[in-house]
């Protein structure tokens, strides 16, 4: 976790990768506004123009750049999933934000696959935030919920709750070393195992659509806050491919999820 510029106040310096959403992001910033804090947000790149992130920027005075990815593939003749033109879209987006002269990226509900072109730009100092316990492996040792619909197939699967998680953006889409969890989001079972007696799949997509939205409101602002301090303070480690948190930083005061279960998770052990 080494070569994160700083500013001239010591703070460390990132970007932040949006998409047209902006769950959180008011709160996020808000939170990095605070003196105290060792990160600093100096910048935004957005992927559409009509980004509800936008007035979210303007109103904290965040410079940001916007790339319009489906313009981007219009003008190409070929769809957004087409990863082979990712690199020029990416190196691009890069151009974009240099004047902002970043440590870092940091993908806030941002939907698309970086290239390697972007991971190789800025290595092990891309951040990104997903809406599964990434620690939850299937048979090939690889995370079980990954993609764009991770809470509706760990709900569909019959997880009894879910979590989120920040972590180091690799090649391998989500499944680069963990930062920190959230707490467990329990699932509303009685209303899942109507649904499914009734067979009423829209039903479970409704309702894994709205569980999303709560764990993505309550949790990611602060888990992504807790991430960019941990790191900007240098108390995250790269040891074996995996990270190792120094769990004197964990926080005490800030609810991470149900109330009754105020604390995050960190890789090594559930604070529960």
């Amino acid at each position: 976790m080494t070569g994160w510029a700083r500013t001239k106040q010591g703070k460390l310096k990132v970007v932040l990768f949006l998409s047209r959403r902006g769950v959180g992001l008011d709160a996020l910033l808000r939170k990095s506004c605070d003196p105290g804090k060792s990160y600093e947000i100096v910048g935004a790149l957005i992927t559409t123009p009509e980004s509800q992130a936008i007035p979210i920027l303007n109103a904290w005075g965040i410079p940001w750049r916007c790339h319009d990815i489906h313009d981007f593939y219009h003008r190409q003749g070929a769809k957004a999933s087409d990863l082979s033109l990712r690199p020029e879209f990416d190196r691009k987006s890069l151009e974009l934000i240099s004047d902002f002269q970043p440590s870092g990226l940091v993908l806030y509900g941002y939907i698309y696959i970086l290239s390697p072109l972007a991971l190789e730009a800025f290595p092990l100092r891309v951040i990104n935030i997903h809406d599964s316990d990434l620690t939850l492996m299937d048979g090939n040792g690889k995370p079980k919920y990954r993609g764009l619909h991770s809470t509706r197939d760990a709900i569909l699967a019959g997880e009894t709750s879910t979590r989120s998680t920040v972590h180091l953006a690799t090649q391998e889409l989500d499944a680069g070393p963990i930062l920190v969890r959230s707490a467990p989001y329990p699932v509303y079972l009685e209303l899942v195992k109507k649904a499914r007696a009734w067979e009423a799949l829209d039903v479970l997509k409704a309702y894994a659509y709205a569980h999303r939205e709560w764990m993505m409101r309550d949790s990611w602002a602060a888990l992504m806050d807790v991430a960019l301090d941990l790191t900007a303070q240098k108390k995250v480690f790269m040891s074996e491919g995996r990270i190792l948190v120094d769990e004197s930083l964990r926080p005490s005061k800030i609810v991470f999820g149900p109330s009754e279960l105020p604390y995050p998770s960190w890789p090594g052990g559930d604070a529960e």
